[in-house]
């Protein structure tokens, strides 16, 4: 039988010692992220006509390694589907149903378009619906409703590869960042430099090193790095360990310059401040009772919260045009209790959520992601008791927890499913001690954990972020 308290100083060690070493010269953790088809073939697309050689090659050879469509449902595999049947030229891009709707469309005609710059002869009634989407996108634009402006800088783009509007490209140019890219994103960068290339030459030197950082080790492409959460995630580790004060002091340093004016951060660099990666850093910020940085943070979680009707008391991700998220709401809430803040409409409202059966999340993949978020918050034993039979029931053979049933057990989700049963105060032992052996058996020799691909973002995409799984699967080990 394992010795598990030997073993379990030996896990702890080599994992803090993969945080040390993994910190970035600025202060910050990132990644890396798992690669996916669209943004590496939009870099591969950009790099052969920027005549970049080594990405060109990287990236071609990913693709041709990843010959199968892959997706966690059913909605990433249709899509994925797609680009790789245009790639080949198989298929002429049947739309499927569901990708109409608001959130979905700036996906599907994000295909459509790399279809348009591969020379696709689409057929009249797919090109007739397009039309159709961007005439009713190109409204909205104009009449300025809430759009994300990533969002906006993609739709600007489908309007000047799809309808040649090149009349669009001053107002795509006045989105660009100052990292040389837009929102630091590569999908979003590279579709706004394929649609300006398209009517005007390009500096794309200017643009190399966004590219060049941004590559994963395999040779494809991610979604935008989450550095501000993976670097708040990381400090609420360091906060409680002793001799790390250096290593603390630089994560700070960047978590000042990275914080907005409003006060509060983006996921990344160069976007929008969010609730919930606010409050995962101001979480770091509690627990170091570092306040300099945490007031300016907490007014603008306060400036964000519904004020009136259903959502009374809650938060959304990033503005009051979305719906609340379990996990966001859960993490901001906790956030507040710190402060003797009232959170008593937050509180109540995740406590039906879990009544009626309606707690999975949203930002993540993992029942026992929005378990353990729920749980820091909530009091109502009935609630409780629903979270723990889920919990306790869910848990494989091998020890571990699956992302969604039907998976096999990974480091991420039995982190947090032993981050919940402490929660809990569970006396199941047995269950506990056999999901720690799970991590400590499933810990690399670098002293992290196999990728779990378990972040959404932006829907239905998936991807693994590698500072996340090391934060679950290393949290209860420490607790």
């Amino acid at each position: 039988m394992m010795n598990i308290e030997n073993e379990l100083d030996a896990a702890r060690k080599n994992a803090l010692r993969y945080i040390i070493t993994t910190q970035k010269k600025d202060g910050s953790w990132s990644g890396p992220y798992s690669s996916r088809l669209r943004e590496t073939v939009l870099a591969n697309l950009i790099a052969k006509i920027a005549g970049w050689k080594e990405i060109s090659q990287a990236t071609e050879t990913w693709i041709n390694e990843h010959p199968e469509p892959f997706g966690v449902s059913e909605l990433e595999l249709a899509l994925n589907t797609a680009l790789l049947d245009i790639l080949r030229r198989k298929s002429l891009l049947i739309p499927h149903e569901q990708f109409m709707q608001r959130d979905l469309v700036r996906k599907y005609l994000m295909i459509y378009a790399i279809g348009i710059l591969l020379n696709i002869n689409f057929p009249t009634d797919t090109q007739q619906l397009v039309a159709k989407i961007l005439t009713r996108i190109e409204e909205e634009l104009k009449a300025n409703t809430t759009l994300k402006p990533w969002a906006r800088s993609e739709f600007l783009s489908f309007l000047i590869i799809c309808c040649d509007r090149d009349d669009l490209i001053e107002e795509l140019l006045k989105l660009e960042g100052d990292s040389g890219s837009w929102f630091n994103n590569t999908a979003t960068t590279a579709i706004a430099l394929l649609s300006i290339s398209r009517h005007q030459r390009i500096q794309f030197n200017s643009y190399y090193q966004f590219f060049k950082e941004n590559m994963q080790q395999d040779g494809g492409y991610s979604y935008a790095p989450i550095e501000n959460w993976d670097t708040g995630l990381t400090l609420q580790i360091l906060a409680e360990q002793p001799d790390q004060d250096d290593i603390i002091s630089k994560a700070i340093s960047y978590l000042e310059l990275s914080q907005n004016p409003d006060g509060g951060w983006g996921f990344t660099k160069a976007t929008p401040s969010e609730s919930d990666t606010t409050s995962i850093v101001v979480r770091a910020l509690q627990i170091l009772g570092e306040d300099r940085l945490k007031s300016k943070a907490l007014n603008f979680l306060k400036s964000v919260q519904f004020t009136t009707g259903e959502y009374k008391g809650l938060w959304p991700v990033w503005d009051q045009s979305e719906m609340p998220s379990i996990e966001v709401v859960a993490h901001v809430a906790e956030v507040f209790s710190h402060e003797g803040f009232d959170v008593s409409h937050a509180v109540s409202w995740l406590t039906n959520k879990v009544l009626t059966d309606s707690w999975m999340p949203v930002w993540g993949r993992s029942s026992a992601y929005a378990a353990s978020a729920i749980l820091a918050t909530i009091g109502n034993k009935r609630a409780r008791s629903i979270i723990c039979k889920h919990i306790l029931s869910t848990q494989l053979k091998d020890g571990g927890w699956p992302s969604v049933h039907g998976e096999s057990s990974n480091a991420s989700a039995t982190g947090n499913a032993l981050a919940a049963l402490r929660l809990l105060d569970s006396p199941e032992q047995k269950i506990k001690r056999s999901g720690m052996e799970y991590l400590i058996r499933n810990q690399l020799e670098n002293g992290t954990w196999p990728e779990v691909r378990e972040v959404v973002g932006p829907r239905p995409y998936s991807y693994s972020d590698q500072m996340s799984t090391h934060y679950f699967a290393l949290n209860p080990l420490l607790l």
